[in-house]
């Protein structure tokens, strides 16, 4: 193999926009209770059904260092899926509008079949 051939991967793209406003009722619960749809994210990576089952790990670093966590499970979702990006990325959307990556996550996790939606029933 030499230097020149290109890598093939089998990487895929988000499958909600950034700016996708469509689950308005995720949008909102991502803008006014962050840390615990963060929490959730992480709880159901990790194969827990609801962040109260171990609030030590999937609330507490949510609560006490939001956007620290925030990137972390971005940054887990994206290596999960194979999703392109860079930790300089996931922290600039994060800072910037927060809320609405955090509503792209949930949906991603949610689309892939593990329903990550706090304080709501998923159907």
């Amino acid at each position: 193999m030499s230097g020149a051939e290109p890598l093939v991967s089998n990487t895929q793209q988000w499958k909600y926009g950034l700016l996708d406003f469509s689950d308005a009722k995720q949008f909102l619960l991502s803008w006014f209770c962050m840390p615990c749809q963060l929490g959730q994210n992480r709880a159901v990576m990790a194969g827990r059904k609801s962040f109260t089952d171990d609030i030590v790990t999937d609330f507490l670093p949510a609560f006490l260092c939001p956007i620290c966590f925030a990137v972390v499970n971005r940054e887990d979702i994206r290596n999960k899926y194979q999703i392109p990006g860079s930790t300089g990325e996931d922290i600039a959307l994060l800072l910037f509008c927060g809320p609405c990556a955090m509503s792209q996550q949930t949906r991603e996790l949610t689309e892939q079949g593990i329903p990550a939606q706090v304080f709501m029933d998923v159907k």
